[in-house]
């Protein structure tokens, strides 16, 4: 009943239970909802996309909503991800933990979007998910180096004293 709903999902950093929370419903209603047993009014539906940051539009559409390599618009929402997963990997150069635990962990979403994208086979939804995960990234980062000096584990400071002659 909600394929692209459905589709978020599986590929958004949040969980289902986020997405009830978001809708102000249970989660076994919303569960229901998904698998077509249930309807979610407008309202829960308008919450999930004010929340979730997702075009309402997406998440009424009766059909799942697929990328096509050869617009221009889809061109340049890909190209900009892929933009943002280079700023990610010069910050892990730089010695981001956050950077570093989405190169890890996340890294292989973006490289299976861009093939599925090549292929005409990547979802709006799965591109959304993908987004989220590296704007999520990237704000841990800037989180990551506002952080006060401190002291290392080994008990000295970060900075390295230089001897007064």
């Amino acid at each position: 009943m909600y394929p692209n709903l459905s589709e978020v999902i599986k590929y958004h950093p949040y969980h289902i239970s986020t997405f009830a929370g978001f809708a102000n419903v249970t989660r076994e209603l919303f569960e229901a909802a998904l698998a077509g047993y249930e309807k979610l009014t407008d309202e829960e539906l308008r919450k999930i996309a004010c929340y979730a940051e997702i075009p309402i539009g997406v998440l009424r559409c009766p059909h799942l909503i697929m990328l096509n390599r050869c617009r221009l618009r889809h061109q340049k929402m890909v190209r900009g991800l892929c933009k943002s997963i280079l700023l990610i990997l010069g910050k892990q150069k730089d010695g981001s933990m956050e950077a570093a635990r989405f190169m890890q962990y996340y890294r292989k979403d973006i490289v299976n979007l861009t093939l599925a994208f090549l292929d005409n086979s990547a979802s709006y939804a799965q591109y959304l998910g993908a987004k989220e995960r590296v704007d999520q990234t990237i704000q841990f980062i800037r989180n990551e180096e506002r952080m006060p000096r401190g002291l290392r584990k080994n008990g000295t400071s970060e900075i390295k004293e230089v001897s007064a002659l």
